[in-house]
């Protein structure tokens, strides 16, 4: 039983955690200026790399922002295109068994949806960056 309260416990304060972080998050983001946030942003990059904040306009906030969002593209687009191999094995290591074919034609699905994602989210991003710059 105090196991089970301790999970109840710990669930619930997660839950209160990240559901409310959100909520201040856009309370503070439509309060403030989009010029003021973005001086916020280059005034954190100033302080990580050492430079004098934003006086480029913010193309150092969107240099950072590009080179992170392609890391993580690159990263995703590995991890899918290695799961369809994984998946395409399993199919055909398969042996006609009917429940290990479709396991591994959904794995082939969703790798591939993912890559879509990936995809379609990298699109995105580079148009909201360009737009806004």
């Amino acid at each position: 039983m105090k196991r089970l309260l301790s999970v109840v416990s710990i669930s619930l304060a997660l839950w209160g955690v990240l559901g409310v972080l959100p909520l201040t998050t856009a309370g503070v983001m439509a309060a403030t200026p989009a010029s003021q946030s973005r001086d916020q942003a280059c005034i954190g990059i100033g302080i990580a790399s050492g430079s004098d904040g934003c006086g480029d306009g913010g193309a150092e906030v969107n240099n950072v922002i590009t080179s992170v969002i392609n890391l993580l593209t690159i990263v995703i687009g590995a991890l899918a295109v290695i799961m369809i191999i994984v998946a395409g094995a399993r199919f055909i290591t398969s042996g006609g068994d009917a429940s290990k074919v479709s396991g591994a034609k959904n794995a082939i699905v969703f790798a591939l949806v993912g890559l879509v994602v990936v995809i379609l989210a990298q699109m995105i991003v580079h148009f909201v960056l360009t737009t806004v710059s």
